[in-house]
């Protein structure tokens, strides 16, 4: 059922014990959301409990985002007020937790993709730059003094959910996001060098790889790159230190998609999409996938250069007249 912001905040609100669910791998939305909600609910004496099914990424524990979450139950699913999945685009994200969502009375999600599948109780989705500018909102609403680790934890999640405010989704209501986060002496030049400007040595040899084997297609409005399990091995990396490859495939100039695709194992493929106009959810929702306009992804199984034709195809026959 979907409900408004102000059924939504009453819900958070009225719960005293909550647990919150993170998406699987996750990213600084979905860890600076719930980090965000915990801190700030402290204040006012809430339980709160975060769970992830996958491991925190390497970045984001070295700037203290790790030793909040929870792989396994700490109590039973009736003992909580409310059970909160953040950030997720659909049941699947949820990955092992999803269960949780099925029957329960309790449940809410709260989500800002547009192509949101409902599931759970209650769902509050708002098409805007990201899950923690709606936290933010909640925090406001409920009148709770934000401090500086609060809000660290959301403009964490603001900045990379944006690309650093570069994305279509940045708008002036983002911007005053970020002024009030700042305002609580958020250390930006310390998020941009750990987020923006710090690379390990694996991944830029990873990188080095998968850009000398950039494709392009359509007269170069399509360029694709492509990780496999022989580069993570060759190059010591991990699929994390592919985070950001995507944003190299639509940066060249005659780009109008940049696709970066990773292999998971033996025929599971992560695919990233960005585009410059181009409606890409519309593409990763057609393999299972979502997101956002320009900013989405999908996992597809298969053979590589299947895969790499599929997408070439269902490009050129459901989106390429937009271009």
């Amino acid at each position: 059922m979907r409900v408004t912001f102000e059924k939504c905040t009453q819900l958070l609100n009225d719960a005293k014990n909550i647990a919150l669910f993170c998406h699987i791998r996750p990213d600084g939305d979905t860890l600076g959301a719930a980090l965000g909600l915990k801190s700030a609910f402290k204040k006012v004496e809430k339980n709160v409990d975060i769970y992830c099914e996958s491991d925190i990424p390497e970045k984001f524990k070295k700037f203290g985002f790790d030793g909040n979450f929870n792989t396994q139950l700490l109590k039973k699913p009736e003992e909580y007020d409310l059970l909160v999945a953040i950030d997720c685009g659909d049941l699947g994200r949820v990955g092992v937790f999803g269960y949780l969502f099925n029957d329960r009375k309790n449940t809410l999600t709260i989500d800002h993709h547009t192509g949101h599948d409902d599931f759970g109780k209650y769902t509050y989705v708002e098409s805007c730059s990201s899950t923690c500018e709606i936290i933010l909102d909640v925090i406001n609403a409920l009148k709770i003094e934000l401090d500086s680790m609060t809000a660290t934890y959301l403009f964490v999640g603001l900045s990379t959910d944006t690309g650093n405010f570069k994305h279509s989704s940045t708008n002036e209501k983002t911007f005053r996001a970020a002024e009030q986060l700042i305002a609580q002496k958020v250390d930006i030049a310390e998020i941009n060098r750990k987020f923006y400007n710090e690379n390990t040595f694996e991944r830029l040899k990873l990188l080095g790889r998968s850009l000398s084997g950039m494709r392009r297609y359509y007269n170069g409005k399509l360029c694709i790159m492509y990780v496999t399990e022989k580069d993570f091995a060759d190059c010591g990396a991990t699929m994390e230190c592919t985070e950001g490859f995507t944003d190299y495939a639509i940066s060249v100039d005659t780009a109008q998609i940049g696709v970066c695709i990773s292999q998971n194992n033996a025929n599971s493929f992560k695919v990233s999409m960005r585009s410059k106009s181009v409606d890409v959810s519309e593409i990763c929702r057609y393999f299972g996938g979502g997101g956002h306009r320009q900013a989405s992804g999908c996992v597809i199984c298969g053979f590589l250069e299947d895969i790499i034709d599929k997408i070439v195809r269902v490009i050129e026959d459901v989106k390429w007249t937009d271009l």
